[in-house]
Parts: structure tokens; sequence; C-alpha cells
């Protein structure tokens, strides 16, 4: 269960790159904004890297990547909260079986 939760805790945590990442996108390239957030983003892809070699020593590899997709899911949940896009019945159905995927493989390492 510890696994999962780091695993989880790497996810979320890589997730916030792509909010980084569109805040940066808002100002001039090298101004001191973009640098702030570009800089927040790569701390961001820095952890993860961290804590995914850390996960790879106790999840089998497959188990780790296919929960990696959740990420996709996190990323449409920011964009809806934080920049106010609109969530489409293409993505739900995208999420729904990214979900399925998930839990197929979280299931047969069981």
């Amino acid at each position: 269960m510890k696994n999962y939760l780091l695993l989880y805790i790497a996810i979320f945590i890589y997730s916030l790159q792509s909010i980084m990442s569109k805040l940066a996108s808002g100002y001039t390239v090298f101004s001191w904004q973009f640098c702030l957030f570009y800089g927040c983003g790569l701390l961001c892809l820095a952890v993860y890297a961290v804590l995914w070699q850390q996960i790879l020593k106790y999840l089998p590899l497959t188990t780790a990547y296919a929960n990696r997709s959740l990420v996709m899911i996190l990323t449409m949940l920011w964009g809806l909260l934080l920049f106010k896009e609109r969530i489409t019945l293409n993505m739900i159905i995208g999420g729904a079986i990214i979900l399925f995927g998930v839990n197929l493989v979280v299931k047969s390492d069981e």
C-alpha cells in the first residue's frame, strides 16, 4: 500500500508540471515570470524522476507505467479547475478507458 501511495504522489507531482508549463506559456520567453514557472516545472520533473526510480524498486514496471497514465486525468481536471477549460465527451470516454486499463493491470498484478 505504501508503494502505491508513493506512486500516486509521484503522479500528482508529475501532473503539476503541466500547470507550470501552461503558466509559463503566458509570459515572454526569458522574462522572470517565465523562468519562475519553467523552473518550477523542471523542479517537478526532477522530483518525479527521483520518486519514479524509487517506485521501480518496489513495483513492477508494468504496474507503475500503467498507473502513470492517470496523469492525463489529473491534467484534465487541472485544466477545468484552474484554466476554465472544457471537458468534452471524448475526454470523459478516454478517462474511463484509462481507469479501466489501470484497474485491469493492477488487479492482474495482485
